[in-house]
């Protein structure tokens, strides 16, 4: 109950802060410190019914796991931190004019792990934020429809 509770209490604050198109963020991190309180529970559950070994155990089994599966997974990390990054710019709203590398588009979609550019073909071009946040340059004053 007491983790519920501060998954509630933690995701309205964020909600606060982070609102409209980030609010992906919020839901990332309510899940992420979810995730650690449930299974900080779980292995003190064990540990008082008395299975410490097994707990400890477990705690660095999940470790190694976790180490092997976020370099797994680096290129998603990255695309997912630079999604932050980018949801909280300013400088990149949806409507804004890029130029990311050889691509120039408008912003039609930014989210945790993507971003998408409408080209002036009438094509639409989805990056990896990674690629956005490294290689992005805004037009100066540019948006559609203004």
């Amino acid at each position: 109950m007491a983790i519920r509770l501060t998954l509630t209490t933690l995701g309205a604050v964020l909600r606060r802060y982070y609102t409209g198109r980030q609010e992906l963020v919020a839901q990332l991190g309510v899940t992420v410190v979810g995730i650690f309180l449930w299974f900080g529970a779980a292995l003190a559950f064990l540990k008082i019914v008395g299975f410490g070994d097994i707990a400890a155990s477990l705690g660095t089994a999940v470790g190694f796991i976790a180490l092997g599966v976020s370099y797994a997974l680096s290129e998603m990390i990255a695309d997912t931190v630079a999604g932050v990054y980018l949801l909280r710019d300013p400088d990149f709203e949806v409507g804004d004019r890029v130029v990311v590398g050889n691509t120039e588009g408008t912003v039609n979609a930014s989210e945790l792990r993507k971003s998408r550019f409408a080209l002036d073909t009438g094509d639409t071009v989805v990056l990896a934020n990674r690629d956005v946040e490294s290689k992005r340059m805004r037009r100066a004053n540019e948006k559609t429809g203004e």
